[in-house]
């Protein structure tokens, strides 16, 4: 008979509970000769008051979390089953002759979903800043190698990150070299670069890749100059985009000349699942020191962060702006590829401001991570509580409870954000949907995609480049305080507001088409638009076709030519509310519309400008609102599940108009009832326009 036991005939490890609330346990994981011997570790009780800088902190992505394809951890004679990924990443890192004391969730907190399990994790979640911030160092682990590009791979990062600053300042202008907090010479003194310098690399890369990369409807980052000032503008001294590039090409390592590096550094490891995770903004944030894994190689974080600043930089020379993108810029980048994956990670990545302080804003966290994923939508809360400052992560509204029911979770967080001046989650609301019982205007953070109107809108309520005010909030002089009433005993939030006539027919969604030009998909829009507009029996003429543009593009040239005084010839001059691409297009739409006297054809130099239009009204749709007296018919930009008989409100500090859907009140309550649909944007409405007409302002309820 073997003397082996079946991995089966094992008992399950059971957690003693701590025995102190400050304690944590720590991992002894114990070495192996062999690659492939079993996994076997001891789990200790340590007060973290005496831990300080005596393990290492891991930070992985779980990956798929079945029970069924868990696997075995041996302590003290029975098994914990563990994620496979931690389950690779301890072989990875277990000493062939000493044991290695270390922290990881997956082992260290108790995984049970019984009461008692429940109620530590919550605990062990709430001390996550003091976990991470002890450790010695935080360990990343990547995933497995490249294959057979992975030793040119790692030669090449470390090239990248070994070239000075000097060599990229002779070729490239200042403004696209990323800084850092140490000084450039420190390495070469024999001093290893800090996480500052990581934290600040990383974030310099976020802003500047959000400038380049950030959808064409975020208005501030657009220039008005053609596409030969902007070459020559940005890049100094007249030198066109091609010939940086090619200085950029002599100065890099040979192996930069093969596009695949570009290709590898950011898809092949940036896009990995580890970037996509919540959790890694505050494990990596925290870290006194990082090391990344990539397969078995190890890379110290701030060789990796300086790697990215110089690819950054050779690339955003080469992507002067959205207009002025040369073949030769594309041969050596790979903006075509995937970016998004790229500047989410990277905005995220470390969430440090210019002098290197955490940040200690959670609705600001929240609205900046809001992209990122999380097994428990619970976390897009919890996994956040650590990168804020002392007196917000111990707020009485902001303990961790993973027993509490997750809707009475949701309606506690957003009263919280609401009564903390965070507007933005009434843009990022259930809705009314949802089927889930929560006020519709509880915040949905669960959600990982939110559309470009509703992303306009920033944490404290102002809006990307003060683009709207309809209700004459923050972004505005006036201030007009955005002042909700809240209850305990309530599940109603009270708010003041102008209600706007009622829609009375609403359009099918203007829905994203993914082949052709932009060009044609405001064709196809305008085509469509026209003939709803005939069906409704509207007059069509140059005012229509005025509010039409102005609706679907939310204004967005008006906001450039007459907010900003800028001109341009590539758009209308003046404050016209045409814009230069939708008369563009309406121009070939010839049928019904003789009699309308077009602008000249006009250059259309960039697609940009297009996606401008589009990036607002993409699956939303049209509405035209029931005349009132002293108002003409109003045209909305609305979700697409508005239906007539819905109300636009414009709500005092809001910077965009609410939808509403009509409720029943309940007995004794008096004030008009809604439900929260969405938001929409209300041609002529948008600049507190609504507070000079006849429409009384009035506290609403939202159920």
């Amino acid at each position: 008979m073997s003397a082996f036991r079946s991995r089966d005939h094992y008992e399950l490890y059971h957690y003693t509970r701590l025995s102190q609330p400050n304690n944590i346990r720590l991992v002894r994981l114990l070495p192996a000769a062999i690659d492939n011997d079993e996994l076997r570790v001891e789990l200790l009780e340590q007060s973290l008051s005496t831990a300080d800088g005596v393990y290492t902190a891991l930070s992985y992505a779980c990956g798929d979390t079945s029970l069924a394809i868990r696997r075995p951890v041996f302590c003290d004679g029975r098994i914990i089953k563990i994620y496979p990924t931690l389950h690779s990443f301890l072989l990875k890192i277990r000493h062939q002759s000493d044991a290695t004391l270390i922290w990881c969730d997956g082992l260290c907190i108790d995984q049970g979903l019984d009461a008692e399990s429940l109620k530590e994790r919550s605990h062990q979640v709430q001390m996550m800043f003091e976990i991470y911030t002890t450790a010695q160092k935080v360990m990343v682990d990547l995933g497995d190698d490249l294959g057979d590009r992975h030793d040119d791979f790692i030669r090449s990062l470390y090239e990248l990150a070994a070239v000075p600053r000097q060599r990229l300042g002779a070729v490239v202008p200042e403004k696209y070299i990323l800084e850092c907090y140490e000084d450039e010479d420190d390495e070469e003194d024999g001093h290893e670069e800090g996480d500052q310098e990581e934290g600040n690399v990383l974030d310099q890369v976020a802003r500047k890749a959000n400038g380049a990369w950030k959808p064409a409807s975020c208005l501030s980052q657009h220039s008005t100059l053609t596409s030969s000032e902007q070459s020559s503008r940005s890049l100094g001294e007249g030198r066109s985009v091609e010939a940086v590039v090619e200085a950029l090409i002599r100065i890099l390592p040979d192996c930069v000349r093969q596009k695949w590096l570009w290709t590898s550094l950011f898809d092949d490891l940036l896009a990995r699942p580890y970037f996509r995770r919540l959790w890694v903004v505050q494990e990596h944030a925290l870290g006194r020191e990082i090391v990344f894994m990539i397969g078995r190689s190890r890379v110290h974080g701030s060789k990796l962060a300086r790697a990215i600043s110089r690819s950054f930089t050779a690339l955003m020379s080469c992507i002067t702006t959205t207009n002025a993108i040369s073949e030769a810029a594309r041969a050596v980048s790979w903006r075509d590829s995937k970016p998004t994956p790229v500047t989410f990670t990277l905005r995220h990545y470390k969430v440090m401001n210019t002098s290197g302080q955490l940040s200690s804003g959670l609705s600001l966290l929240v609205e900046q991570t809001g992209s990122l994923a999380s097994a428990d939508p619970r976390d897009k809360i919890y996994g956040l509580l650590g990168l804020c400052h002392a007196d917000e992560r111990n707020h009485p509204s902001l303990y961790v409870d993973y027993t509490e029911p997750f809707e009475d979770m949701r309606l506690r967080i957003t009263r919280y954000f609401l009564s903390n001046g965070a507007p933005f989650v009434l843009y990022r609301s259930v809705g009314c949907g949802s089927e889930a019982p929560s006020p519709s205007w509880t915040f949905n953070f669960g959600a990982t995609e939110v559309d470009t109107l509703d992303d306009s809108i920033f944490a404290d309520g102002t809006c990307s480049g003060e683009l709207f005010s309809a209700g004459y909030s923050p972004c505005e002089a006036t201030q007009r305080a955005f002042s909700p009433l809240l209850s305990d005993d309530s599940p109603l939030l009270t708010l003041s507001a102008i209600l706007l006539p009622t829609i009375c027919t609403v359009s099918s969604p203007l829905a994203f088409i993914t082949h052709g030009s932009d060009r044609s998909v405001i064709q196809k829009w305008t085509s469509h638009l026209l003939g709803w507009a005939a069906e409704q029996g509207i007059l069509i003429g140059v005012d229509f076709f005025a509010a039409l543009a102005s609706t679907v593009s939310a204004d967005t040239f008006d906001y450039l030519g007459e907010k900003h005084r800028l001109s341009s010839d590539a758009m209308l001059p003046g404050s016209g509310a045409l814009t230069a691409s939708f008369w563009d297009a309406i121009k070939y739409i010839k049928d019904g519309v003789s009699r309308i006297d077009f602008p000249p054809d006009l250059d259309m130099r960039s697609s940009a400008i297009f996606t401008s239009l589009v990036g607002f009204a993409t699956d939303r749709a049209v509405a035209i609102a029931t005349p009132t007296e002293g108002l003409e018919p109003l045209l909305y930009l609305v979700p697409e599940c508005t239906e007539p008989g819905d109300v636009v409100a414009v709500f005092v500090g809001l910077p965009t108009p609410l939808v509403l859907r009509p409720a029943e009140p309940e007995a004794g309550q008096e004030g008009p009832v809604f439900r929260l649909v969405g938001s929409a944007y209300a041609h002529g409405m948008m600049d507190g326009q609504v507070f000079s007409t006849s429409l009384p302002e009035q506290l609403i309820h939202l159920r």
